[in-house]
């Protein structure tokens, strides 16, 4: 409970000060020279660096605890960049998303992952054995565009070329994050050849299930839309899709599959549903 609240105050405390200083016209002006995400970064140094001085004895209440990321702050985050997507967009490039975010992701997980194990049999360093190596791989595969796409958004770039980029983006954590708790579910006595296979095939069972789920829980969202007057509250409206998009999330966790996965189809293929149509479109009121 206490790592709870300690993540909840430290999330609490970067929103407010972030919207503080954005009211800033000095901040705003820094802002169009720093990318968004370096200044988060520098939000969240500050503040550790904040706390850990002015409560010395109590850091123990903030330590990060990965179920409270994972279960708590993890979803939104997903369920957000899957609702600012463009919907039409998305699908029309489904195709070239999917290449570079999952066949993409894959090959340089492996590349790093194998050049980390061979490194370290031929002692160039620190050894370690072919799982970690491949976890390792996998965490750092996925490349984070949000400068790319904030300097696509500055240039006015062609929107086919930021669509694929943006939808590359959002989806290749998630992939990241698959191939991860892949691997590291793996038996280590196995072979690397083994290895390799074993969680090829599991990522495709796990993707595959994680998207139907995700499709299946956003035409179930379609069809209570549909049969209900929930569209006369858009407030209730939203907060029920969002619970929805929330409880695919948890079953497919609960089902050890892609609770991320889930939730960005979720989210992406409800934007196509006719019913929810009016949903998205009024999102910005």
């Amino acid at each position: 409970m206490e790592g709870l609240l300690g993540t909840l105050f430290i999330l609490l405390m970067i929103i407010i000060i972030y919207y503080a200083l954005g009211t800033n016209a000095t901040f705003q002006n820094i802002s169009l020279y720093v990318p968004e995400a370096t200044m988060f970064i520098l939000l969240g140094i500050s503040v550790g660096l904040t706390l850990k001085m002015a409560f010395p004895d109590q850091l123990e209440a903030f330590k990060y605890n990965p179920e409270i990321f994972f279960n708590v702050l993890l979803p939104p985050i997903i369920f957000w960049a899957g609702w600012e997507a463009n919907k039409s967009h998305f699908f029309r490039n489904f195709g070239s998303i999917l290449m570079f975010a999952i066949s993409g992701t894959i090959v340089t997980a492996v590349i790093i992952g194998v050049m980390n194990y061979v490194c370290g049999l031929g002692s160039a360093m620190y050894g370690q054995d072919f799982i970690t190596s491949m976890s390792l791989g996998s965490l750092i595969s996925a490349i984070d565009l949000v400068s790319t796409i904030s300097i696509f958004n500055k240039l006015g770039v062609n929107p086919c070329l930021y669509n694929i980029v943006f939808g590359e983006s959002v989806i290749n954590d998630a992939v990241s994050i698959v191939i991860f708790s892949i691997f590291d579910e793996m038996d280590p006595s196995l072979s690397a050849g083994s290895i390799l296979a074993g969680a090829l095939w599991k990522f495709c069972v796990m993707t595959g299930a994680s998207t139907f789920l995700g499709v299946l829980s956003a035409m179930a969202s379609a069809l209570l839309f549909k049969k209900t007057t929930l569209w006369k509250q858009p407030q209730l409206e939203f907060a029920a899709f969002g619970l929805i998009a929330y409880l695919s999330y948890i079953v497919a966790e609960a089902l050890h599959l892609s609770g991320i996965m889930c939730i960005m189809m979720n989210v992406t293929s409800a934007g196509s549903c006719s019913s929810l149509n009016p949903l998205f479109e009024c999102r910005a009121s």
